[in-house]
């Protein structure tokens, strides 16, 4: 029987960042969105590519600035080894050129753009 009560699919979300309380931060505000809910929560690029590979998400939400870790290098491996997976960028850092190295290396476009 399908209908009204059917609960849809909720888009699966990662959360990569070294700050605990960013990251509790963003999950409440992910898990209050009727479609969205956060399967897991990682503070390292070691530990991002362990959940990703065995939690699936649909989105992995990166912040460049992990520890002393190359984000942007974290990002290469990340969409080399999950061609699939969509990942956004969190970054404090303004500069285009910032941005264009982000995109070349495999973050999604901006919502706006996709």
């Amino acid at each position: 029987m399908s209908g009204a009560f059917e609960n849809p699919r909720k888009h699966r979300i990662l959360i990569v960042d070294d700050h605990p309380l960013y990251r509790q931060g963003l999950r409440r505000f992910i898990e209050a969105q009727p479609d969205l809910t956060c399967c897991a929560e990682a503070d390292s690029c070691k530990s991002a590519f362990e959940v990703a590979a065995k939690c699936q998400p649909d989105l992995v939400v990166l912040d460049l600035c992990l520890h002393r870790e190359d984000g942007i290098e974290a990002l290469k491996n990340l969409h080399a080894r999950f061609p699939a997976l969509r990942i956004l960028v969190l970054s404090q850092k303004d500069e285009s050129a910032h941005a264009e190295s982000v995109l070349r290396a495999g973050a999604a476009l901006p919502l706006s753009e996709i």
